[in-house]
């Protein structure tokens, strides 16, 4: 397990577009390995990550708050377009069977 210092940043008030001020901004751990986070006010919209491995996930939402895109960014992109029923319950692809 590694061991060494982790640094937490924080938007400041007053922040532009893409952050939640006094929301995680970034996470540092041993060996510069990095998570960067970013928001439409107070929904996370992506999680980027540096190090040994680079990539992210992004989010989109609909006016009711839920996720309806998830991307996943690495060495390739691979999009789940998430839907949901009149009762609200999660399809995904279209597919009332499919589990997130």
């Amino acid at each position: 397990m590694p061991s060494g210092t982790i640094d937490y940043d924080y938007y400041a008030t007053g922040c532009g577009a893409g952050c939640a001020a006094g929301r995680v901004s970034s996470i540092t751990g041993p060996d510069a390995i990095t998570l960067s986070y970013t928001y439409d006010s107070m929904l996370t919209t992506s999680v980027g990550w540096s190090g040994d491995v680079n990539g992210a996930v992004n989010w989109t939402h609909d006016n009711d708050l839920r996720v309806v895109t998830e991307t996943v960014t690495a060495d390739t992109t691979s999009t789940v377009q998430l839907g949901y029923d009149g009762d609200g319950a999660e399809r995904v692809n279209g597919d009332p069977g499919a589990c997130p």
